[in-house]
């Protein structure tokens, strides 16, 4: 009978202890946590470490719209007077490879009629054509002085 007694007694004990155990998690705020019961410790710390921004790349302009280095005249017109239009133009691969024998026409005109350097812009820009059309429209209320050099400023 004292057996039974003792293991009724040692159940009663680890039945009473094991009520009392209670698990803590704690916020150490340093990115890390602990955590652990009665009898027992455990933590874990994390840290973790990035790094900031870094300056401008003077390779890939990133799909920025300006005018080129080496921009003439009429360019740098498109830009300043045009900016909606070339940038749309630019957007598009048929529009873009024909700006610079657009401008390069619209320079080179005696203060001729430049209809016909806009209808070779429209017809050379395949799916590009709508916004050649309407930079040519900007350019030739904007920018066709500028261009011919009627400005006092250059041509090319």
């Amino acid at each position: 009978m004292t057996k039974i007694t003792g293991w009724a007694l040692a159940s009663a004990v680890i039945v009473v202890l094991g009520a009392a155990c209670t698990t803590e998690t704690t916020d150490t705020s340093g990115g890390g946590t602990s955590s652990g019961s009665a009898g027992s410790t455990s933590s874990s710390t994390s840290t973790g470490t990035g790094t900031g921004g870094s300056g401008g790349s003077s390779g890939d302009d990133g799909g920025a719209c300006m005018a080129s280095a080496s921009a003439s005249a009429c360019e740098k017109c498109a830009f300043d007077k045009c900016m909606t239009e070339t940038c749309a133009c630019k957007a598009v691969t048929g529009c873009e490879s024909g700006m610079d024998d657009y401008f390069m026409c619209l320079a080179a005109l005696e203060g001729g009629d430049m209809t016909h350097c806009a209808e070779g812009f429209a017809g050379s820009a395949g799916g590009g054509a709508a916004q050649a059309d309407t930079l040519a429209q900007c350019m030739e209320t904007n920018c066709i002085d500028r261009c011919q050099g009627k400005d006092a400023g250059p041509r090319f």
